[in-house]
Protein backbone atom coordinates (compact mmCIF):
# COMPACT_ATOMS: atom_id res chain seq x y z
CA UNK A 1 0.00 0.00 0.00
CA UNK A 2 0.88 3.25 -0.87
CA UNK A 3 0.55 5.16 2.42
CA UNK A 4 1.30 8.68 0.95
CA UNK A 5 -1.37 8.57 -1.64
CA UNK A 6 -3.52 6.65 1.08
CA UNK A 7 -3.29 9.72 3.51
CA UNK A 8 -3.82 12.69 0.87
CA UNK A 9 -6.86 10.38 -0.23
CA UNK A 10 -8.02 10.96 3.47
CA UNK A 11 -7.87 13.92 3.40
CA UNK A 12 -9.19 14.97 0.20
CA UNK A 13 -12.41 12.99 1.56
CA UNK A 14 -12.32 15.02 4.25
CA UNK A 15 -12.14 18.03 2.34
CA UNK A 16 -14.95 17.17 0.24
CA UNK A 17 -17.10 16.31 3.13
CA UNK A 18 -16.51 19.29 5.37
CA UNK A 19 -17.06 21.28 1.97
CA UNK A 20 -20.11 19.26 0.82
CA UNK A 21 -21.73 20.23 4.86
CA UNK A 22 -20.48 24.01 4.51
CA UNK A 23 -22.18 24.32 0.88
CA UNK A 24 -25.18 22.30 2.04
CA UNK A 25 -25.80 24.64 5.21
CA UNK A 26 -25.36 28.01 3.57
CA UNK A 27 -26.93 27.49 0.13
CA UNK A 28 -29.22 25.04 0.24
CA UNK A 29 -32.96 25.19 1.31
CA UNK A 30 -33.89 23.08 4.70
CA UNK A 31 -35.58 19.78 3.80
CA UNK A 32 -35.47 17.21 1.58
CA UNK A 33 -34.76 19.10 -1.20
CA UNK A 34 -31.66 20.59 0.48
CA UNK A 35 -30.42 17.10 1.53
CA UNK A 36 -30.81 15.89 -1.71
CA UNK A 37 -28.82 18.53 -3.06
CA UNK A 38 -26.11 17.91 -1.00
CA UNK A 39 -26.07 14.10 -1.22
CA UNK A 40 -26.05 14.70 -4.99
CA UNK A 41 -23.15 17.29 -4.24
CA UNK A 42 -21.31 14.94 -2.14
CA UNK A 43 -21.70 12.05 -4.81
CA UNK A 44 -20.15 14.01 -7.57
CA UNK A 45 -17.21 15.02 -5.41
CA UNK A 46 -16.23 11.97 -3.75
CA UNK A 47 -16.46 10.41 -7.10
CA UNK A 48 -13.98 12.85 -8.76
CA UNK A 49 -11.84 12.64 -5.74
CA UNK A 50 -11.72 8.46 -5.86
CA UNK A 51 -11.30 9.20 -10.15
CA UNK A 52 -8.59 10.87 -9.65
CA UNK A 53 -6.68 9.01 -7.21
CA UNK A 54 -7.40 5.22 -9.40
CA UNK A 55 -6.15 7.28 -12.40
CA UNK A 56 -2.67 7.58 -10.47
CA UNK A 57 -2.54 4.64 -8.79
CA UNK A 58 -1.91 1.65 -10.68
CA UNK A 59 -1.80 -1.11 -7.70
CA UNK A 60 -5.01 -2.11 -6.06
CA UNK A 61 -6.81 1.01 -6.35
CA UNK A 62 -10.32 -0.43 -4.85
CA UNK A 63 -8.50 -1.57 -2.02
CA UNK A 64 -6.59 1.44 -1.27
CA UNK A 65 -9.76 3.06 -1.64
CA UNK A 66 -11.89 1.42 0.40
CA UNK A 67 -9.14 1.55 3.18
CA UNK A 68 -9.08 5.34 2.89
CA UNK A 69 -12.96 5.52 2.96
CA UNK A 70 -12.85 3.53 6.01
CA UNK A 71 -9.89 5.77 7.76
CA UNK A 72 -12.11 8.95 6.59
CA UNK A 73 -15.60 7.31 8.22
CA UNK A 74 -13.60 6.83 11.20
CA UNK A 75 -12.03 10.08 11.65
CA UNK A 76 -15.56 11.74 10.95
CA UNK A 77 -16.95 9.04 13.97
CA UNK A 78 -14.06 10.65 16.16
CA UNK A 79 -14.80 14.10 15.21
CA UNK A 80 -18.67 13.46 16.26
CA UNK A 81 -17.93 11.93 19.59
CA UNK A 82 -15.44 14.74 20.08
CA UNK A 83 -17.43 17.78 19.40
CA UNK A 84 -20.86 15.74 19.11
CA UNK A 85 -21.95 18.11 22.26
CA UNK A 86 -21.14 21.54 20.71
CA UNK A 87 -23.27 20.37 17.57
CA UNK A 88 -26.82 19.78 16.87
CA UNK A 89 -28.06 16.10 16.72
CA UNK A 90 -27.78 14.72 13.30
CA UNK A 91 -30.01 11.51 12.67
CA UNK A 92 -27.77 8.59 12.36
CA UNK A 93 -30.13 7.23 9.08
CA UNK A 94 -28.63 10.70 7.10
CA UNK A 95 -25.21 9.79 8.34
CA UNK A 96 -26.09 5.44 6.92
CA UNK A 97 -26.89 7.41 3.64
CA UNK A 98 -23.88 9.59 3.55
CA UNK A 99 -21.98 6.55 4.05
CA UNK A 100 -23.39 5.10 1.08
CA UNK A 101 -23.45 8.13 -1.37
CA UNK A 102 -19.42 7.41 -0.40
CA UNK A 103 -19.19 4.06 -0.86
CA UNK A 104 -21.44 3.83 -4.28
CA UNK A 105 -19.04 6.78 -5.58
CA UNK A 106 -15.59 5.06 -4.19
CA UNK A 107 -16.73 2.08 -6.76
CA UNK A 108 -17.92 4.01 -9.30
CA UNK A 109 -14.93 6.40 -9.32
CA UNK A 110 -12.46 3.89 -8.89
CA UNK A 111 -13.57 2.31 -11.85
CA UNK A 112 -13.88 5.43 -14.43
CA UNK A 113 -10.46 6.00 -13.11
CA UNK A 114 -9.11 2.74 -13.76
CA UNK A 115 -10.43 3.22 -17.08
CA UNK A 116 -9.15 6.71 -17.89
CA UNK A 117 -5.65 5.27 -17.08
CA UNK A 118 -6.14 2.07 -19.33
CA UNK A 119 -7.24 3.97 -22.31
CA UNK A 120 -4.41 6.73 -21.92
CA UNK A 121 -1.60 3.92 -21.50
CA UNK A 122 -2.90 2.24 -24.53
CA UNK A 123 -3.93 5.43 -26.74
CA UNK A 124 0.36 6.50 -25.94
CA UNK A 125 1.69 3.19 -26.91
CA UNK A 126 -0.53 2.97 -30.40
Amino acid sequence: MNWTALSALVVALFLARFATGVIEGILFPAGSLGQLMGLSLLFVLCLAVFAIFAFQQQRRPLLNAAVALGVSIAMGLALAVMYGSRIQSFPWSVVAVQWTVMAISMVVGVSVGSVVRRMSRSSANA
